[in-house]
């Protein structure tokens, strides 16, 4: 019995080999790499909820009345006295892009210093406190809509305020939506009330989103969002876009983006586009996942983005006087 037990003590305690030390050095370090890339990915699961490395971290915050509210309200309601009211109507064709990134300054300013930035749940939550959101207010899907992408557009849609959501209900009451295979297609496409997206990357669909939001007649994010594109281009030429990497990578090409340009001026190119149609789709997408640490990167972007959603979730106003005087004429 003592042999027995003292050969067992010997196993026990006996180094472990360089070869083993090594294997489990290359394991970790493959794991790290693992979850470095995949920080970002958001894909929606079977529940309807999204995962990513960072969403979840178990972090509190503070839920105390912050000055940053305050300020917000304050803001929305000088620019409703000093520019919107005009006697006894609306008019939302005077905001422009500055008023905007004012608008989202304090928003911006306070998730950053808590470093909430990439927590897609924290920066909602954040934007809850100043308008409003419901996860009631859902999308209709048509029965030919795909499972994977109705689970991707279903979360992507929980990042609009109810308002906005609303208007992009009374826009597509029905959305056709579809999953594809970046092996298939370059590019996925947004018809209004058919819209593609790539697998389950609620990113993606957010993007796809960003254009509903356009397309609902908010004329004057639309104006605002032309004179941040022109003045952030002002004065660069025009470059075509290099889609040769992915004709190569994909197998089946639908789509052939040769007339795609962009100017340069903001952090990636596609969101360059000409003639600025992508500022929104993309920044939105990026702001909430902050694609290319965008937060760090082009902070001014990021309050446009935000100051935008705030004010279309603060009063629905989709047309501006200019439009409006336009339909009234005979």
């Amino acid at each position: 019995m003592k042999k027995a037990r003292r050969r067992l003590k010997s196993r026990i305690h006996k180094p472990i080999s360089a070869g083993a030390r090594l294997i489990a050095s290359l394991i970790c370090i493959a794991l790290a790499i693992f979850l470095g890339v995949n920080t970002n990915y958001a894909v929606a699961d079977d529940s309807g909820k999204y995962s990513s490395v960072i969403a979840q971290k178990k972090t509190f915050y503070s839920y105390s009345a912050d000055s940053y509210v305050l300020e917000t309200f304050k803001t929305i309601e000088n620019l409703f006295k000093n520019k919107i009211i005009k006697g006894s109507f609306f008019d939302f064709g005077s905001v422009d892009k500055n008023d905007l990134i004012d608008l989202g300054t304090p928003a911006y300013d306070y998730i950053f210093s808590k470093k909430g930035y990439d927590d897609p749940r924290f920066i909602r939550w954040a934007m809850s406190r100043v308008v409003e959101y419901d996860d009631n207010e859902e999308l209709v899907f048509s029965p030919s809509s795909d499972r994977s992408a109705v689970i991707s557009f279903g979360v992507a849609f929980r990042f609009f305020p109810k308002i906005v959501k609303k208007a992009i209900k009374a826009q597509y009451p029905v959305l056709t939506v579809k999953s594809v295979s970046i092996l298939e297609k370059t590019l996925v496409y947004n018809r209004g009330d058919t819209i593609e997206t790539f697998g389950r990357d609620v990113r993606v669909s957010l993007h796809e989103l960003g254009h509903s939001y356009e397309y609902s007649n908010y004329d004057f994010i639309n104006k605002a969002k032309l004179g941040f594109y022109s003045a952030r281009t002002a004065g660069k030429p025009s470059k075509r876009l290099n889609t040769t990497p992915l004709r190569i990578f994909a197998f089946f090409v639908k789509v052939y983006p040769d007339n795609y340009y962009f100017k340069e001026g903001f952090i990636e190119n596609y969101m360059g586009k000409t003639p600025g149609d992508e500022v929104f789709s993309c920044g939105i997408s990026y702001v909430f996942f902050n694609s290319l640490n965008i937060w760090e990167r082009d902070p001014e972007s990021v309050k446009f983005i935000i100051g935008s959603l705030i004010l279309s979730g603060t009063y629905y106003a989709p047309k501006t006087t200019e439009v409006l005087a336009k339909e009234a004429r005979p």
